[in-house]
């Protein structure tokens, strides 16, 4: 599966394990899906907006989880594969 798959608005996203790191990334659709600091947000009403968690843990921490809408996290996505493809050319 092509990564703009994963994070199309009804996508899977993604939790898996990269070495002893554990990183995920999933679409909110419910308020308990989001983050305790941000449940209180009222611009991300999860119903009106498509609303991702990106985060990832490690054997003895874990990252705060980021927000990001999904138009924007599609944008990042095809930024970074810009990079990718310059860098297998050269």
């Amino acid at each position: 599966m092509q990564v703009e798959e994963l994070f199309i608005p009804d996508g899977e996203g993604i939790d898996d394990l990269y070495g002893d790191v554990n990183i995920y990334a999933y679409r909110a659709r419910h308020i308990d899906d989001l983050p305790e600091y941000t449940s209180k947000l009222e611009q991300l009403n999860i119903l009106e907006n498509e609303v991702w968690i990106i985060s990832a843990s490690g054997f003895c921490y874990e990252v705060q989880p980021i927000i990001i809408f999904g138009d924007e996290l599609r944008q990042i996505i095809k930024e970074a594969q810009k990079f990718v493809k310059c860098d297998r050319l050269n």
